[in-house]
């Protein structure tokens, strides 16, 4: 993060995005624009409360803020979890989605929706902030296919606590100061913020 520079705007929604863009001087003069989206969850602090908020339209419109204020035409998108890409803006700032790689499953991961906007569901993300973060760093072979896209497993997976379900996380999640801050974070702030994207999009 050293080499970025830290950058603030407020959309004219009144929200206030915080980014960080690369030195231009340090890219190749025809590289394309990488726009580096942050999935659920996030630092509750950043989130409102109010489901409304959070329609893609309006999402959309502050990103395609962000990118006329940097001056992009084109940008790639790469969200960081795959129902991220719901985000990225169209017109008038061209995208490029990555889509993540893999054979298509042919299943529909809408599952892990429904199990989020529950009314239930910020107490017992908060209860098992720990699984959550296990949970969404699987390392084996087709774990989100698994974990999300199978009705009720995701609930099912956070409330097992018998030990027999625990999962192996990718290399760069076994960092315990990375884990330790994901659940110190939420069992402080909680998740009524971030399920609210869910429920604004159901």
């Amino acid at each position: 993060m050293e080499a970025l520079s830290k950058k603030s705007i407020r959309s004219s929604r009144g929200f206030t995005y915080t980014y960080y863009v690369s030195d231009p001087d340090t890219i190749a003069k025809n590289a394309p624009t990488l726009l580096l989206q942050h999935g659920f969850p996030d630092d509750a602090h950043i989130w409102q409360t109010d489901p409304s908020a959070y329609g893609m339209s309006a999402h959309t419109r502050d990103l395609t803020e962000v990118l006329d204020a940097e001056g992009v035409d084109t940008v790639v998108s790469t969200p960081s979890y795959p129902w991220a890409t719901i985000g990225a803006p169209p017109s008038p700032n061209a995208c490029m989605p990555i889509i993540p790689s893999g054979k298509p499953s042919g299943i529909r991961c809408s599952h892990i929706r429904s199990s989020l906007i529950t009314d239930e569901a910020p107490a017992i993300l908060k209860a098992h902030a720990d699984r959550v973060y296990d949970g969404m760093h699987g390392a084996p072979p087709d774990w989100m296919l698994q974990l999300l896209c199978r009705c009720g497993k995701w609930k099912e997976w956070l409330l097992d606590e018998s030990g027999d379900s625990n999962v192996e996380v990718r290399d760069y999640a076994k960092d315990a100061k990375l884990k330790r801050a994901f659940v110190e974070r939420f069992q402080r702030d909680g998740f009524e913020g971030p399920v609210c994207d869910y429920k604004a999009n159901n």
